[in-house]
């Protein structure tokens, strides 16, 4: 059974098509890493110029065959993002940058759900709007 084995893995039929299959994955996971590095501080400064521009990107990369239309787009991945960065520091007091929260609004009343019980920080500039902190406590806040 070895041999077996070791005789298909060797052939070149099966280094290519191996190569061939596995390559789009391992494209798409480097390219996407790398698209998407940081992306919950430098999202907010991002035009939409800039998003079409990494959209295109990602039509480049799916008309190559790297990608799929049903996987999201890069605003899509950018959000998710962000809403595992915000899980993390509502629930992990301990992550450094739970420090820069605003406290916790206790209400006595039983309300509807809320995404979340932080007092809302006034925006005093329009750079606020861009700052991620500002943009997930805002979010689906009305």
């Amino acid at each position: 059974m070895n041999t077996l084995w070791a005789t298909n893995t060797s052939s070149p039929w099966y280094a290519s098509s191996c190569f061939a299959v596995s390559f789009p994955i391992y494209s798409r996971s480097i390219a996407l890493a790398k698209l998407l590095y940081a992306a919950p501080a430098w999202w907010g400064f991002v035009n939409a110029g800039d998003r079409n521009r990494l959209e295109g990107f990602l039509r480049r990369a799916q008309k190559a065959g790297y990608y799929n239309d049903s996987l999201p787009t890069v605003a899509a991945h950018c959000d998710q993002a962000d809403e595992q960065l915000f899980s993390s520091l509502k629930y992990h007091h301990i992550h450094p940058l739970s420090q820069f929260l605003p406290p916790e609004r206790k209400t006595p009343y039983s309300t509807r759900s809320r995404p979340h019980n932080y007092y809302l920080p006034q925006k005093l500039t329009s750079l606020d709007e861009c700052n991620y902190m500002f943009r997930v406590l805002y979010k689906d806040c009305f």
